[in-house]
């Protein structure tokens, strides 16, 4: 489960009166984001969150506004948590981020949604997206979409170069750095390595293949001075020494390394799901394939 930014227009909700929100029968719906805690309000201003609006046995007519967030996660999600912490009296609720349960839930930007919503509701959904919500047993977001990463190629590279499509990460490495010094193309592997949470997301995936955790189970303590932390982070470094990927790569975001692909620069790309229609589009990409990432 991972974090493509946001459509353009990021919505949140605001509304008037503690019933400004859908009843609990077609609360799956709205609850595409966390409530805001009325704790975190200013006392004068203290408002219904939404689960207590989510839960009331009779709903009142209320206006409910939709605000559009900035489109970078990484500005929306340093607004909110200015604007909440400061006491502002909106959102009410906002979409989250997948990353953004111990922030939130660590500082009381939220409220935990699992404290009013019975287990029903969240056997409804996945496990896992359940999990992605969770922080120290409490869960603060109800899923609303999920995206998972994919290794996009050309099919057409790997073809001439009589390669199969790589398995593990090594092999990932050591193809793309084959096709950059053959010739083949310009970009081996592209990625997200900028320094914003793409680059945390691309992170944990090589942490996890290597059987790392960035925590102890009740996140008390970081456990990144691990074997498996050091080996990920070498990896990620060797992409770029051994030509596997460009130095540019570390200025790399979404947009521009599904650019570098989609423009035929590239003979690997790890991207969100959404980047299956530009990949593998003739009229917007070259031969190009998806696979799970190693």
């Amino acid at each position: 489960m991972s974090t493509e930014p946001p459509p353009a227009s990021t919505p949140t909700q605001t509304g008037s009166g503690p019933n400004a929100h859908l009843p609990p029968a077609t609360a799956p719906s709205a609850s595409a984001a966390w409530p805001v805690p009325a704790r975190a309000r200013r006392p004068a201003r203290r408002r219904a969150a939404f689960i207590a609006a989510a839960t009331a046995a009779a709903v009142v007519a209320a206006t409910i506004t939709l605000v559009s967030a900035p489109a970078d996660p990484d500005t929306d999600r340093a607004t909110l948590a200015t604007e909440i912490s400061k006491g502002s009296s909106s959102p009410d609720v906002f979409l989250g981020d997948v990353i953004w349960p111990a922030q939130f839930g660590g500082n009381q930007l939220a409220v935990p949604m699992s404290d009013y919503l019975p287990a029903s509701f969240w056997s409804k959904f996945a496990p896992g997206l359940v999990q992605g919500a969770t922080y120290k047993g409490k869960v603060y977001g109800s899923p609303f979409f999920e995206d998972q990463g994919f290794l996009y190629y050309r099919k057409d590279l790997l073809a001439k170069a009589h390669m199969s499509v790589p398995t593990t990460w090594e092999q990932l490495e050591s193809d793309a750095a084959t096709l950059v010094r053959a010739g083949l193309v310009k970009d081996g592997f592209v990625w997200e390595g900028a320094s914003y949470e793409g680059l945390t997301c691309d992170f944990m995936e090589y942490l996890t293949d290597a059987g790392g955790t960035v925590a102890n189970g009740s996140y008390t303590k970081a456990t990144l001075d691990s074997a498996a932390a050091v080996k990920a982070v070498s990896f990620m470094r060797s992409l770029i020494t051994t030509g596997a990927s460009p130095a540019a790569v570390t200025a790399f975001q979404e947009a521009q390394a599904m650019s570098a692909f989609a423009a035929g620069d590239a003979a690997f790309l790890r991207n969100w799901d959404y980047a299956y229609s530009v990949a593998t589009n003739p009229a917007t990409s070259k031969s190009a394939a998806q696979a799970a990432l190693p």
